[in-house]
């Protein structure tokens, strides 16, 4: 069977794949993956985890105990002890550091799949979180990030300001809700730098970190507004258009490739590389059970609530500090400069 984006629905890395390089696209819609999937305790999924328990008044110590009894029997338990070890480390700082800011935040939408259909593509995906924030209009998509390191402001701000996944769904937002989407609230957290020593247990080598947390919170939380004036986001949605005209067509002449030498190791090393450069599909298996039906659509779209349900009816919260209002503000006025 034949993969279109207007019969199947597209999600934002099936598009950013084309876009990035036709062969990667190719490949991928082919089926093809590595045989020998190596696992490693991925510290954002169990980040991400935490804080949609939080955030939905839900137990985050159960949401952990969950992620780990989904993790493979195999995997090495001190492993398991340090990734516990760092969160619980982070976790309860990361809840006090932002406790004012996210007392003004209703949130609308966790953790949610959508697929919904903007002209004649059902765009597909799923979001870390909507909100609004009380007494304002407009809705808010949110982008949990875990990294190692901080760039520059100014470089990050940049590179915000232009980020395609987080655009693509806010114009999935605005099309499911009906309501403007007025930006993204980018929440990073870093991951230590620190490791265990020889000689530590995960036990000593959690209470360090923890010290360390408090001590230098602002190296390990960061957040970033990006307010998207209407006229920025009408520009991405005709380019959006485009691009997904162009995939179309793409997959109806049967993903005709190229490789795009250019993509190679940017942002990162291609899944493709060793292929490409070997000219071969060694170490490579091809699943032919609909590969391109991804994750998204395993789940039916989480639908916003009617946006009247989360009309504010609490006063606006008074007090100084990182004030989210002001944070928003600030960012909406840079935006409209833009």
């Amino acid at each position: 069977m034949k993969y279109l984006p207007s019969k199947h629905g597209v999600s934002q890395s099936q598009l950013a794949a084309f876009l990035a390089c036709p062969q990667r696209a190719r490949l991928r819609l082919l089926g093809w993956e590595l045989m020998a999937k190596r696992f490693a305790l991925d510290f954002g999924t169990l980040w991400h985890a935490l804080l949609e328990a939080h955030y939905g008044g839900k137990s985050p110590k159960a949401a952990a105990l969950k992620w780990k009894k989904e993790l493979p029997k195999t995997t090495d338990p001190r492993d398991i002890d340090k990734a516990f070890g760092t969160v619980e480390a982070l976790f309860p700082t990361y809840v006090k550091y932002w406790k004012k800011q996210d007392s003004r935040i209703e949130w609308v939408a966790l953790e949610n799949w959508f697929n919904v259909v903007w002209h004649k593509w059902p765009l597909r995906g799923r979001r870390d979180g909507v909100f609004r924030l009380k007494g304002r209009k407009g809705l808010w998509v949110v982008e949990h990030k875990t990294v190692t390191a901080f760039e520059a402001d100014a470089t990050m701000e940049n590179k915000l300001a232009l980020d395609f996944q987080a655009m693509f769904y806010c114009i999935a937002t605005q099309e499911e809700a009906g309501e403007r989407v007025a930006g993204v609230l980018y929440n990073f957290v870093r991951k230590p730098s620190l490791r265990l020593k020889a000689t530590e247990t995960p036990k000593e080598f959690a209470a360090r970190l923890k010290e360390d947390v408090k001590k230098r919170k602002e190296t390990y939380f960061k957040r970033y507004v990006v307010a998207y004036p209407p006229g920025m986001l009408r520009e991405f949605a005709k380019d959006l258009k485009r691009q997904l005209t162009r995939f179309e067509e793409w997959c109806k002449r049967g993903y005709p490739g190229y490789k795009n030498l250019v993509s190679c190791l940017k942002p990162y090393p291609c899944f493709y590389l060793s292929a490409c450069a070997s000219g071969q599909l060694v170490g490579y298996r091809q699943n032919t059970r609909a590969p391109w039906l991804g994750k998204e659509d395993k789940h039916e779209s989480q639908a916003l609530k009617t946006i009247a349900t989360f009309r504010s009816a609490a006063k606006k919260a008074e007090g100084a500090g990182q004030d989210l209002h002001a944070l928003l503000d600030a960012a909406i006025r840079k935006g409209k400069d833009r």
